[in-house]
């Protein structure tokens, strides 16, 4: 699979702005912490965190216009928004992937072009991005909103600002750090942020999913004898392929 050059830069974009976001957010509420001491420091006389922090919000905000453009002005943006939608399917594969994953079924399921996980990080960010956008522009122009609204509106975008940004965070640390580096089938790291590529088992196209329901209903029947249980694959020896894709957050954040 290979991104295409649009999505590449974007991706990009976005893997930059949020770290500077964390780091320059962070470092307002944790002054005296030793990463965030050399930026306060630099408050008095020029206010480079503040300076970096809403540079770095423009550029995310203008990578999620491009990203929301994208869908709307594109036939391929508007079949790759659809294949994103949440489906019923979604959640019996997330039932049978757990079931899997404790031992009860012998194989996962057939996944679609994007699954349960990935369509779950996937609105994850769209969700976050909207409410950090929204409580930071509120922030940003706290000069004018004082004029027109009471404090407690500041209060409350800053206490939405904050912990939506723990939220965000700990989805970045926790969970896709772990897909895209210590998932041991791409550990120590997954390329394709890099290079656009991966590997030819992480492409799934969704226009096989009628064609293996099909061989699974005649295996079910008897008509097909069961096809033998595949053997899992490693990212280091499959060979990648190069299917120009629409750009995606979630290859994100994701």
């Amino acid at each position: 699979m290979k991104l295409i050059r649009p999505g590449k830069k974007k991706t990009l974009a976005l893997l930059v702005s949020f770290i500077l976001l964390v780091i320059t957010g962070f470092a307002l509420k944790f002054p005296e912490s030793f990463w965030a001491a050399p930026l306060v420091r630099w408050e008095k006389d020029f206010p480079l965190r503040g300076l970096v922090h809403r540079i770095a919000a423009a550029v995310l905000m203008g990578a999620a216009v491009y990203h929301a453009m994208y869908l709307i002005a594109m036939k391929s943006g508007r079949q790759w928004l659809r294949a994103m939608l949440p489906t019923v399917k979604d959640v019996r594969d997330s039932v049978e992937t757990l079931g899997y994953n404790l031992g009860y079924r012998r194989r996962t399921p057939s996944y679609p072009k994007f699954n349960y996980a990935e369509k779950a990080e996937y609105w994850a960010l769209v969700w976050g991005t909207l409410v950090m956008a929204a409580t930071g522009i509120v922030l940003w122009a706290h000069n004018l909103m004082l004029e027109y609204y009471p404090k407690w509106v500041m209060d409350v975008a800053t206490a939405i600002h904050y912990y939506e940004a723990i939220l965000a965070t700990l989805a970045i640390v926790v969970w896709h750090f772990y897909a895209v580096i210590f998932d041991p089938d791409v550990y120590p790291l997954k390329w394709t942020v890099l290079t656009g590529r991966a590997p030819a088992h992480e492409v799934r196209e969704e226009e096989t999913e009628p064609a293996s329901a099909a061989v699974e209903l005649a295996q079910a029947s008897g008509v097909v004898p069961p096809a033998s249980a595949p053997e899992p694959a490693n990212s280091a020896n499959v060979e990648a392929v190069d299917v120009p894709v629409a750009p995606t957050d979630k290859q994100c954040v994701n």
